[in-house]
């Protein structure tokens, strides 16, 4: 057999990568680590700032591992036909995979944000109608689960309070 043979022959081995099989799983493994990072956050609400590392960290092993061992196995079967490997190939899982792994993760992140819009638009409009002692009592419970809105809860105590002193003047 020539070279080119053997190159075409590595190039479909490698072509052979079974990018849909790898897709599925870096799409289902994402997925559920989408929904275990969700329970550990309702769980934990505290980590999330430290821990954020080791969240990109699993993200990018999820989108590299399957296409890496892919690639191994598939570069075993090359190699005993003595045919060289396609980097292409190997780049287009690459990438294939980070848009699989990256889109329940994205769309986990959009569910979250916009939960956490809802909840802060809620709680804003219980405290138009609160009195001061609710107001620090939601804000100080918020403080830890949510600073943002335990932020907005303060501003609007303290806006309350300005109101209630310019009446008085």
């Amino acid at each position: 057999m020539n070279e080119t043979a053997h190159e075409q022959s590595g190039m479909a081995r490698l072509r052979e990568l079974d990018l849909l099989h790898i897709l599925i799983q870096v799409t289902s493994i994402s997925a559920t680590y989408a929904l275990v990072l969700a329970w550990l956050e309702r769980r934990w609400p505290r980590m999330k700032p430290d821990h954020i590392w080791a969240e990109v960290v699993g993200g990018v092993m999820i989108s590299l591992m399957p296409v890496a061992l892919e690639a191994r196995q598939t570069a075993r079967s090359v190699q005993q036909s003595h045919a060289p490997l396609n980097w292409q190939s190997y780049e287009q899982a690459v990438w294939l995979a980070f848009v699989a792994a990256a889109t329940p993760i994205m769309l986990w992140q959009l569910s979250e944000a916009t939960h956490r819009q809802t909840r802060i638009s809620q709680s804003f409009a219980v405290a138009e109608q609160s009195n001061l002692a609710d107001l620090l009592t939601e804000a100080r419970q918020s403080l830890n689960t949510n600073p943002a809105l335990a932020g907005l809860l303060m501003d609007a105590a303290r806006n309350r309070l300005e109101r209630e002193n310019h009446s008085e003047a």
